[in-house]
């Protein structure tokens, strides 16, 4: 905070909070009409410099902070439910928020210590203020707003991009899987154009990606090298290395189409497969192909026959994750705790069943009937943390899965919460850190370096915080067992250069 914004803080702030010490002895008011009265007068009192006088970020101050503030009428809508006591923390000080300064200003609503616990609680327990201001903002609460023409052009331009690379991928995933059409003179200017629609959409994406959060940023990213390497080699003539690649850039789908909850039906995914032959496929690799264009139901009753089929060993199928995938999608996208389990009780009386993957099953059987007991509650990073725990509770082995079902499901709370938006740069860092430690521990090979992403974002939303630097260490050891074998480590040159900027980042901060 530069030194003019600091004093204009303070002169709007430091008569306020001389009032505030002297109603702490005051009672609070008893009638509900006049407690949210009561609220509303100490609201503009004490934040609507900020947060304006209606609350919704337009105060005199707003525009010298470095995080514009929130709109507080619409706290609700982004948490899907209003947690007094979780709005209560964001006003004392016990949740960070970097535009409101270090702890001790007074624009915290509490003069607080909070190295001294015994201090704190006694003034939180006679905080008059807190309450008042917390019921004032529970009333005026306000149901989801219409998009705003910016927004609306912004996810209209997405959807169309998507759209455009769908349509080029529904040409050519089908002709990759063909050797000798791909490699036919007679297709290659199709082809060609094909990969040049795919390229500069992918490119496009990546280019307006600024409105998302980083993960989907870094996946963008992801998606419009892969496609530019594939252009690249059919165009040198490279064409079962560009097969090869282009059967792999769906991963980056697989990895952003698993992270939330479904929200729409995908008629874009149904034509790319009216052109496909599945049958060609095999089934563990179709169930990943079906995620990628979203057609979630069809992916999970793929995987339910597989885990049924006596013809495939239980741990080739372990091997090829399918029980990680399948899990992934109830868990996360399905949000549905029962279906899984009577599957995977059926998958772990296999005759054929190695013993540490029925350990692993039984595990996760008991963890899914423990969670399926449970209410459904709004995604919180405490909540999430909490699960993280429990899955560390479980003996580890060498692979770390017993805690799996745990791990899935605080890995859904965190992508719900970091979607929500409008986050401390703080917490989102912690949520991106916890995302790269539980993607470390239960994610096995695959083509989109999904624990790297996680961890780089929470060094990039938040370098000065504890877990940016948690997040470096991480990073850097998952990065040298990588590529280390026999022969030494030998770090890629891009590899080296992203470390130094991630390290220069936190030097800096």
């Amino acid at each position: 905070m530069n030194r003019a914004r600091t004093c204009l803080l303070l002169a709007l702030c430091l008569p306020l909070f001389a009032c505030e010490l002297a109603e702490r002895a005051l009672a609070p008011p008893e009638a509900p009409e006049d407690r949210l009265a009561a609220g509303r007068e100490r609201f503009l009192r004490y934040c609507s410099s900020c947060h304006g006088q209606e609350a919704m970020g337009s105060g005199p101050v707003a525009a010298t902070l470095k995080r514009p503030p929130a709109d507080l009428t619409r706290i609700a809508v982004r948490r899907d439910e209003f947690d007094p006591d979780f709005v209560a923390k964001y006003i004392d000080g016990r949740i960070r928020i970097a535009a409101h300064g270090p702890t001790d200003m007074p624009v915290w609503g509490r003069r607080l210590d909070d190295r001294n616990e015994e201090l704190y609680q006694e003034t939180r327990l006679t905080s008059v203020a807190i309450s008042l201001i917390v019921d004032y903002l529970e009333s005026i609460q306000v149901g989801p707003a219409p998009e705003s023409p910016k927004a609306e052009a912004a996810r209209d331009s997405t959807l169309a991009t998507m759209h455009r690379i769908f349509d080029s991928l529904a040409y050519l995933l089908p002709a990759s899987l063909d050797d000798e059409l791909f490699s036919d003179p007679t297709e290659s200017a199709a082809i060609t154009s094909a990969l040049g629609v795919l390229s500069e959409s992918a490119g496009g994406l990546e280019a307006h990606a600024g409105a998302h959060d980083a993960a989907f940023r870094l996946l963008s990213g992801s998606l419009a090298a892969d496609a530019r390497e594939i252009q690249h080699r059919f165009a040198q003539g490279r064409y079962a290395e560009a097969q090869f690649f282009l059967q792999q850039l769906t991963e980056n789908c697989v990895a952003c189409h698993s992270r939330l909850p479904t929200r729409r039906d995908f008629p874009f995914g149904e034509r790319l497969l009216d052109r496909m032959d599945l049958d060609r496929i095999a089934a563990v690799d179709r169930g990943r192909l079906l995620v990628s264009v979203r057609q979630f139901e069809q992916a999970l009753r793929t995987w339910e026959q597989l885990l049924a089929d006596p013809s495939v060993s239980a741990a080739e199928i372990d091997l090829a994750g399918v029980p990680l995938d399948y899990l992934t999608i109830c868990i996360r996208v399905e949000r549905d705790l029962a279906r899984p389990r009577p599957v995977l009780e059926r998958f772990a009386q296999r005759p054929d069943m190695p013993r540490y993957l029925g350990h692993h099953l039984a595990l996760w059987i008991e963890s899914l009937r423990e969670l399926e007991r449970q209410p459904d509650r709004p995604p919180t990073l405490e909540r999430a943390k909490e699960l993280a725990d429990r899955s560390r509770e479980h003996p580890a082995t060498a692979v770390s899965r017993e805690g799996l079902v745990y791990d899935l499901m605080a890995s859904s709370l965190l992508h719900r919460y970091v979607d929500a938006g409008d986050q401390p740069e703080e917490a989102l860092s912690e949520a991106y850190y916890l995302l790269g430690v539980i993607q470390a521990r239960t994610g096995y090979a695959s083509w989109v370096p999904e624990t790297e992403f996680y961890l780089e974002a929470a060094i990039r939303v938040a370098p000065a915080t504890e877990s940016a630097e948690q997040a470096y260490l991480l990073l850097e050891e998952y990065t040298v067992l990588s590529y280390g074998g026999s022969s030494g480590t030998h770090l890629p040159a891009d590899v080296v250069q992203k470390l130094s900027e991630l390290r220069g980042l936190l030097d800096s901060s």
